[in-house]
């Protein structure tokens, strides 16, 4: 990928994106980590570039944002997402030299958070749990 390419994809995220962890269960039983990047805005051509210059992830849309609190309609929108800790790591890393230090800290944090964490089957109970590392 070409310098410029890259200067356009962390603006794009800069402006419109979020990282996020989660960890979830599937009908109380086994937990699941789960990391990602998003990417949401009323222009699906930008999120299209982005996803064609990363090479995967996917562009949903067009998404009713539904009512607001105060009883507007939102406008359709359009989402680009990865998941995965690897998918994650490389897009960050096309676009780390880019970065604010602001959006540098909330990526360290959310990947720190995610390695911090483990899912184990507890030995006695045989249920499945998540904890710290």
């Amino acid at each position: 990928m070409e310098p410029e390419d890259r200067a356009y994809c962390a603006g794009l995220f800069e402006g419109e994106g979020n990282i996020h962890f989660s960890i979830n269960k599937r009908n109380g039983r086994k937990s699941y980590r789960n990391i990602g990047i998003e990417i949401s805005m009323t222009d699906r051509e930008p999120l299209d570039l982005f996803d064609d210059l990363m090479g995967f992830g996917m562009v949903y849309g067009p998404i009713d944002g539904g009512n607001t609190r105060l009883g507007t309609r939102e406008k359709l929108h359009y989402r680009y997402r990865v998941s995965g800790f690897e998918r994650v790591q490389f897009v960050i890393c096309q676009m780390w030299f880019w970065l604010s230090p602001r959006r540098k800290i909330q990526i360290a944090e959310a990947l720190t958070s995610f390695t911090a964490f483990e899912v184990k089957r507890h030995s006695k109970s045989g249920q499945w749990r998540s904890r710290q590392k």
